[in-house]
């Protein structure tokens, strides 16, 4: 369905009420990965390298900006931006459990839901990326891709159902 190269395109950055919004071209600009900027510097750097397009430096910022003591809120947010970090490196089951990390240390975290939903539709996995994709519709309503996504998940299953028969 989405391949690697197609998912590694250029990334759209557009300011957000304080967070970062980044939006993968390759999933017809439904593919959107969200970050927060956090004031520590290995956050502040890891994600100013995200924007960037460096997912090397970024990792290696977030990485360690996860590890340190912070508050549950910026902890999350630690784990949601290395999730992005690591989704564009390929590393797909790494982005997956820090994003996982990053509901553990914040339930309500939406970001880190829409991410999984994303990483989840790039598997071929719409039954997951539907679970996690309404659990962000429930926390952030208002987001316009992720009714986009919600309905490219609900297309996939519905097609992974008609080849079934």
């Amino acid at each position: 369905m989405f391949t690697l190269t197609a998912v590694k395109t250029t990334i759209t950055t557009l300011a957000l009420s304080g967070s970062l919004f980044l939006t993968n071209a390759a999933l017809a600009h439904d593919n959107s990965l969200h970050v927060t900027v956090q004031p520590n510097a290995d956050l502040k750097s890891g994600t100013i390298a995200l924007q960037k397009g460096d997912y090397k430096k970024a990792y290696s910022k977030l990485k360690r900006a996860s590890r340190i003591n912070l508050a549950p809120a910026h902890k999350a947010n630690a784990y949601n931006n290395l999730c992005v970090a690591e989704q564009n490196l390929g590393k797909f089951e790494d982005a997956i459990s820090s994003c996982k990390a990053a509901l553990k240390h914040d339930r309500q975290n939406w970001r880190a839901n829409l991410n999984l939903g994303v990483i989840y539709i790039i598997l071929e996995q719409p039954e997951k990326a539907m679970t996690y994709l309404s659990k962000a519709k429930k926390q952030q309503a208002n987001v316009a891709t992720i009714n986009r996504l919600i309905a490219k998940a609900s297309t996939a299953i519905e097609m992974k159902s008609f080849a079934a028969k």
